[in-house]
Protein backbone atom coordinates (compact mmCIF):
# COMPACT_ATOMS: atom_id res chain seq x y z
CA UNK A 1 0.00 0.00 0.00
CA UNK A 2 1.25 3.61 -0.78
CA UNK A 3 0.32 6.30 1.42
CA UNK A 4 -0.89 9.93 -0.40
CA UNK A 5 1.93 12.10 -0.08
CA UNK A 6 0.00 14.56 2.71
CA UNK A 7 -0.39 11.14 4.76
CA UNK A 8 2.68 9.84 5.27
CA UNK A 9 4.00 12.81 7.68
CA UNK A 10 0.81 12.11 9.87
CA UNK A 11 1.80 8.31 9.57
CA UNK A 12 5.62 9.01 10.44
CA UNK A 13 4.39 11.17 13.38
CA UNK A 14 2.11 8.77 14.52
CA UNK A 15 4.55 6.10 14.37
CA UNK A 16 6.81 8.21 17.05
CA UNK A 17 4.02 8.47 19.32
CA UNK A 18 1.88 4.82 19.18
CA UNK A 19 2.49 1.78 21.28
CA UNK A 20 1.56 -0.82 18.74
CA UNK A 21 0.87 -0.91 15.03
CA UNK A 22 -1.98 -3.20 13.63
CA UNK A 23 -1.63 -4.65 9.84
CA UNK A 24 -3.38 -6.76 7.80
CA UNK A 25 -3.04 -8.26 4.26
CA UNK A 26 -6.21 -6.98 2.43
CA UNK A 27 -6.89 -9.08 -0.99
CA UNK A 28 -10.76 -8.25 -2.73
CA UNK A 29 -12.81 -8.09 -0.36
CA UNK A 30 -11.10 -10.43 2.22
CA UNK A 31 -8.63 -9.25 5.01
CA UNK A 32 -6.18 -11.36 7.28
CA UNK A 33 -6.20 -11.50 10.36
CA UNK A 34 -4.14 -8.24 12.09
CA UNK A 35 -0.93 -8.70 13.04
CA UNK A 36 -0.05 -6.65 16.08
CA UNK A 37 3.47 -4.93 15.97
CA UNK A 38 5.15 -3.35 19.30
CA UNK A 39 6.20 -0.02 18.55
CA UNK A 40 8.82 0.47 21.92
CA UNK A 41 11.87 1.82 20.63
CA UNK A 42 10.15 3.31 17.29
CA UNK A 43 11.10 6.69 18.56
CA UNK A 44 14.79 5.37 18.73
CA UNK A 45 14.68 3.79 15.62
CA UNK A 46 13.85 6.88 13.49
CA UNK A 47 16.25 8.84 15.91
CA UNK A 48 18.90 7.09 14.54
CA UNK A 49 17.62 6.96 10.75
CA UNK A 50 17.68 10.59 10.38
CA UNK A 51 21.28 10.43 12.29
CA UNK A 52 22.33 7.92 9.63
CA UNK A 53 20.64 9.75 6.77
CA UNK A 54 22.04 13.65 7.95
CA UNK A 55 18.07 14.54 8.05
CA UNK A 56 18.52 16.03 11.84
CA UNK A 57 17.31 19.12 12.00
CA UNK A 58 15.95 19.84 8.76
CA UNK A 59 12.33 19.73 6.77
CA UNK A 60 12.21 16.21 6.18
CA UNK A 61 13.39 14.71 9.73
CA UNK A 62 11.27 11.93 10.98
CA UNK A 63 11.06 12.82 14.52
CA UNK A 64 11.22 16.62 15.50
CA UNK A 65 11.73 18.46 11.86
CA UNK A 66 13.53 21.73 12.14
CA UNK A 67 13.81 24.65 10.14
CA UNK A 68 16.82 23.49 8.32
CA UNK A 69 16.04 23.20 4.23
CA UNK A 70 16.25 20.07 2.53
CA UNK A 71 18.69 20.58 0.38
CA UNK A 72 21.08 19.96 3.30
CA UNK A 73 20.52 16.53 3.23
CA UNK A 74 23.24 14.59 1.33
CA UNK A 75 22.22 13.32 -1.46
CA UNK A 76 22.17 9.95 -2.06
CA UNK A 77 25.22 7.70 -2.84
CA UNK A 78 25.63 6.18 -6.21
CA UNK A 79 25.08 2.37 -6.68
CA UNK A 80 27.91 0.64 -7.08
CA UNK A 81 27.56 -0.80 -10.46
CA UNK A 82 28.30 -4.30 -11.61
CA UNK A 83 29.25 -4.71 -15.81
CA UNK A 84 27.27 -8.17 -16.99
CA UNK A 85 29.40 -10.54 -19.10
CA UNK A 86 28.27 -11.55 -22.47
CA UNK A 87 27.00 -14.49 -22.83
CA UNK A 88 28.62 -17.57 -25.21
CA UNK A 89 26.79 -20.05 -27.68
CA UNK A 90 29.25 -22.68 -26.90
CA UNK A 91 27.71 -26.26 -26.94
CA UNK A 92 27.54 -28.09 -23.06
CA UNK A 93 28.87 -31.58 -22.36
CA UNK A 94 26.26 -34.04 -22.95
CA UNK A 95 27.72 -35.40 -19.18
CA UNK A 96 29.05 -34.10 -16.75
CA UNK A 97 32.81 -33.36 -16.40
CA UNK A 98 35.33 -35.33 -14.11
CA UNK A 99 36.59 -32.48 -12.09
CA UNK A 100 33.08 -31.19 -11.57
CA UNK A 101 31.21 -34.92 -10.88
CA UNK A 102 34.50 -35.12 -8.13
CA UNK A 103 33.61 -31.68 -6.90
CA UNK A 104 29.89 -33.04 -6.28
CA UNK A 105 30.80 -36.19 -4.74
CA UNK A 106 32.38 -33.94 -1.75
CA UNK A 107 29.56 -32.12 -1.39
CA UNK A 108 26.71 -32.62 1.43
CA UNK A 109 24.01 -33.42 -1.30
CA UNK A 110 20.80 -36.05 -0.54
CA UNK A 111 19.75 -35.64 -4.03
CA UNK A 112 20.85 -37.67 -7.88
CA UNK A 113 23.34 -34.77 -9.31
CA UNK A 114 21.46 -35.59 -12.58
CA UNK A 115 18.47 -34.75 -11.30
CA UNK A 116 17.50 -30.89 -13.66
CA UNK A 117 21.08 -29.70 -13.12
CA UNK A 118 21.49 -25.90 -14.61
CA UNK A 119 24.54 -25.58 -16.54
CA UNK A 120 25.99 -22.90 -18.45
CA UNK A 121 29.06 -21.71 -20.78
CA UNK A 122 29.85 -18.05 -18.71
CA UNK A 123 32.77 -17.26 -21.26
CA UNK A 124 34.50 -19.60 -23.43
CA UNK A 125 36.65 -21.64 -20.78
CA UNK A 126 34.55 -21.19 -17.37
CA UNK A 127 31.53 -23.57 -17.08
CA UNK A 128 29.11 -23.26 -14.45
CA UNK A 129 27.00 -25.92 -12.97
CA UNK A 130 24.38 -26.78 -10.33
CA UNK A 131 23.14 -29.73 -8.48
CA UNK A 132 19.99 -30.18 -7.07
CA UNK A 133 21.06 -30.89 -3.33
CA UNK A 134 18.11 -31.11 -1.43
CA UNK A 135 14.40 -30.45 -1.88
CA UNK A 136 11.38 -30.11 0.33
CA UNK A 137 7.69 -29.52 -0.49
CA UNK A 138 8.31 -26.00 -1.41
CA UNK A 139 11.97 -25.77 -1.60
CA UNK A 140 14.47 -27.09 -3.57
CA UNK A 141 18.09 -26.10 -2.77
CA UNK A 142 21.07 -26.40 -5.61
CA UNK A 143 24.90 -26.10 -5.10
CA UNK A 144 26.68 -24.45 -7.46
CA UNK A 145 30.39 -25.33 -8.91
CA UNK A 146 32.87 -23.59 -11.18
CA UNK A 147 35.22 -25.05 -13.64
CA UNK A 148 37.60 -23.44 -16.18
CA UNK A 149 38.66 -25.44 -18.61
CA UNK A 150 42.22 -27.32 -18.35
CA UNK A 151 42.12 -27.01 -14.49
CA UNK A 152 42.48 -30.70 -12.56
CA UNK A 153 39.61 -29.42 -10.08
CA UNK A 154 36.31 -27.98 -10.09
CA UNK A 155 35.73 -25.56 -6.82
CA UNK A 156 32.62 -24.31 -5.22
CA UNK A 157 30.96 -21.35 -6.29
CA UNK A 158 30.61 -19.04 -3.55
CA UNK A 159 27.25 -16.89 -3.42
CA UNK A 160 28.12 -13.25 -1.34
CA UNK A 161 25.31 -12.08 0.51
CA UNK A 162 25.73 -7.93 1.68
CA UNK A 163 23.74 -7.35 4.49
CA UNK A 164 22.57 -10.01 5.82
CA UNK A 165 23.22 -12.17 8.55
CA UNK A 166 26.13 -15.13 8.13
CA UNK A 167 24.78 -17.99 7.57
CA UNK A 168 25.53 -22.06 8.75
CA UNK A 169 25.19 -23.20 4.97
CA UNK A 170 28.10 -23.39 2.65
CA UNK A 171 28.52 -20.64 0.60
CA UNK A 172 27.28 -22.13 -2.70
CA UNK A 173 23.72 -23.37 -1.99
CA UNK A 174 20.91 -21.26 -3.28
CA UNK A 175 17.30 -21.93 -2.65
CA UNK A 176 14.55 -21.67 -5.87
CA UNK A 177 17.16 -20.53 -8.29
CA UNK A 178 16.87 -20.02 -11.95
CA UNK A 179 19.22 -18.71 -14.58
CA UNK A 180 18.79 -16.37 -17.35
CA UNK A 181 22.05 -17.37 -19.89
CA UNK A 182 21.21 -14.01 -22.08
CA UNK A 183 21.09 -11.56 -19.37
CA UNK A 184 23.59 -13.45 -17.24
CA UNK A 185 21.69 -13.21 -14.40
CA UNK A 186 21.32 -16.08 -11.67
CA UNK A 187 17.99 -15.35 -9.20
CA UNK A 188 16.62 -17.15 -6.43
CA UNK A 189 13.83 -17.03 -4.58
CA UNK A 190 14.34 -18.86 -0.69
CA UNK A 191 10.73 -19.16 0.98
CA UNK A 192 10.45 -19.62 4.77
CA UNK A 193 7.50 -21.24 4.47
CA UNK A 194 4.48 -22.41 1.73
CA UNK A 195 2.53 -18.78 1.44
CA UNK A 196 6.05 -17.12 1.15
CA UNK A 197 5.65 -14.28 3.52
CA UNK A 198 9.09 -14.91 5.06
CA UNK A 199 12.73 -15.49 3.49
CA UNK A 200 15.31 -14.07 1.05
CA UNK A 201 15.61 -13.44 -2.79
CA UNK A 202 18.36 -11.85 -4.96
CA UNK A 203 19.72 -11.89 -7.79
CA UNK A 204 23.65 -12.03 -8.94
CA UNK A 205 25.23 -11.20 -12.41
CA UNK A 206 28.17 -12.57 -13.66
CA UNK A 207 30.81 -9.85 -14.52
CA UNK A 208 32.91 -12.30 -16.09
CA UNK A 209 34.68 -13.39 -12.91
CA UNK A 210 32.15 -14.12 -10.25
CA UNK A 211 28.58 -13.76 -9.51
CA UNK A 212 27.83 -9.78 -8.13
CA UNK A 213 24.76 -9.85 -5.87
CA UNK A 214 22.49 -7.06 -7.21
CA UNK A 215 19.56 -6.98 -5.24
CA UNK A 216 18.71 -8.82 -1.99
CA UNK A 217 15.74 -8.83 -0.13
CA UNK A 218 15.08 -9.81 3.24
CA UNK A 219 12.52 -11.20 5.43
CA UNK A 220 13.40 -12.98 8.54
CA UNK A 221 9.63 -13.23 10.38
CA UNK A 222 6.54 -14.59 8.96
CA UNK A 223 3.82 -11.91 9.23
CA UNK A 224 2.11 -12.19 6.05
CA UNK A 225 4.38 -9.55 3.94
CA UNK A 226 4.61 -10.23 0.31
CA UNK A 227 7.98 -10.85 -0.81
CA UNK A 228 8.01 -6.70 -2.93
CA UNK A 229 7.85 -5.23 0.02
CA UNK A 230 10.85 -7.10 1.92
CA UNK A 231 13.76 -4.54 3.45
CA UNK A 232 16.33 -4.56 0.45
CA UNK A 233 19.64 -5.74 1.92
CA UNK A 234 22.03 -4.49 -1.23
CA UNK A 235 21.21 -3.27 -4.08
CA UNK A 236 23.64 -2.31 -7.40
CA UNK A 237 23.40 -1.28 -10.98
CA UNK A 238 24.21 -3.23 -13.98
CA UNK A 239 25.41 -2.29 -17.43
Amino acid sequence: MRLPSEGVRLFVNALGKAKTLSVSVVQGSDASQPAVISLSGATAALIAMDKQQKRSGTTTALISPDHEPAARVPALPALPMVRAGRPTKRALPTTMPKPIAAAVERADCDEPPETRPIRAWLNERTLFWGVLCTKGAYRETYAFFIHRSGAPTARPMKFQMPGLPPSNEDDNLLTGPTFDQRRMTLDFHDIGRSVGDCGTVGRFVWDGGTFQPVELRSMPHCRGVSPDAWPVTWRAGVR
